[in-house]
């Protein structure tokens, strides 16, 4: 008689076995990826949060929340979330469309990096600016920053206009086409993209310092915002370099999703402490 022969279980290849590896391994790792991602971003809103704390309750002991309100934080207080059509001009229009444009040109090369980099700067500026106006609101004195009414077509907060808004809306465009390739990329031993976000932010710094303070379009007013006569440092550290460095961060995160995710959470909740604090509910802001 013919012996059949009889099937052997089929033993997986070496090639399947490693694929099987490759994506627990992977799977593995965006979990991980989600869990450091969200610890790093909730750390930076922690340590914000306690540094507001800790300034305004200096702000109550130095007996600044009986001061009254200085001229300037007065007039953008006075100013503020209200259209004024005489000082409509051009240049806003310019600067919207170029926005506009911007991003249309990176969301038509699906550079998601660089959308995820603009929205996390824009979000960053957004919380700074809230908590800018909520030190106005403890000290009814002024803030850390003040914009000036001017010529600005709307006062979004004391700190805080249109044009603002739509400089910063494109900046992490601007730092994401700047970055290299390789985020690990490294002169004398320093990371290329630290180099990068302090050189811009030195960039933003001295247009602060030599174009807008001097006309003022953007002051500051109380004593301790110079500190030893260093205003610079000041603007470098808190108002400017975690922008770039928090874009930054969010750009290099390697799973679009994560990088989109993370910084569109941020603006929202921008937008709920906006509502909340400003012109829904408690009228701080």
């Amino acid at each position: 008689m013919k012996k059949t022969a009889t099937q052997s279980p089929k033993t997986p290849q070496k090639g399947e076995k490693a694929e099987r590896t490759e994506k627990k391994i992977s799977h593995g790792g965006i979990r991980w990826g989600v869990v450091w991602y969200y610890t790093v971003w909730v750390a930076f809103v922690a340590v914000y949060a306690a540094f507001t704390v800790l300034l305004v309750e200096n702000i109550r002991q130095e007996g600044t929340n009986v001061r009254t309100p200085t001229k300037r934080a007065a007039a953008a207080i006075e100013a503020l979330r209200v259209v004024k059509p005489s000082k409509f001009n051009y240049s806003y229009v310019f600067m919207l469309t170029a926005s506009v444009a911007f991003h249309a040109q990176a969301i038509a090369r699906r550079d998601w990096s660089a959308i995820a980099a603009s929205i996390m700067f824009l979000a960053t500026d957004f919380f700074n600016e809230i908590v800018n106006a909520l030190l106005y609101h403890f000290s009814n004195y002024s803030a850390c920053w003040v914009a000036t009414p001017g010529n600005t077509i709307f006062q979004i907060l004391i700190g805080w206009n249109a044009e603002i808004l739509l400089t910063f809306s494109i900046s992490g465009l601007i730092l994401s086409w700047l970055l290299p390739t390789q985020s690990h990329a490294k002169f004398l031993l320093i990371p290329v993209d630290l180099i990068i976000c302090c050189i811009l932010a030195g960039f933003a710094t001295a247009v602060e310092l030599l174009l807008l303070h001097p006309f003022e379009a953007l002051t500051w007013d109380f004593e301790w915002w110079n500190i030893g006569n260093m205003p610079a440092l000041n603007i470098f550290l808190f108002g400017y370099l975690h922008f770039f460095v928090l874009a930054t961060w969010v750009r290099n995160i390697p799973y679009t999703w994560l990088k989109l995710t993370i910084p569109i959470t941020f603006l929202l909740l921008d937008l709920l402490a906006f509502c909340y604090f400003g012109p829904i509910a408690l009228h701080w802001i």
